[in-house]
């Protein structure tokens, strides 16, 4: 008789200080042995530092998962948006896509 696994259901919850999530525009990784390290910043035009708005620590394996996720994610949002440019075609035109106030016409 084989033994089958049983597939856990998590019930997650989502406070309502969290609900309305943080916008961040720069993502800075680092990693050690264990952890994938994730920053998530803010930069704004005209000042010359981007303020990390959380961290998030997370084992490789998670990551892992976490990329394949945000891959097919991607995928599904280009057939039904369009493509989203490459970042060298971005930054080819306009550094991390902000418009200084001579470039406003």
């Amino acid at each position: 008789m084989e033994d089958k696994e049983e597939i856990a259901q998590i019930k997650v919850e989502l406070p309502d200080e969290v609900a309305t999530g943080i916008y961040t525009n720069l993502a800075s990784l680092s990693r050690s042995g264990n952890d994938i390290i994730i920053d998530f910043a803010r930069v704004v035009p005209g000042r010359a530092v981007a303020k990390v708005e959380t961290r998030v620590i997370m084992s490789p394996e998670h990551a892992k998962r976490l990329a394949a996720l945000l891959q097919r994610n991607l995928e599904e949002y280009e057939k039904r948006f369009g493509k989203i440019p490459a970042v060298e075609e971005v930054e080819a035109t306009r550094p991390m896509g902000f418009i200084t106030p001579r470039e406003e016409k």
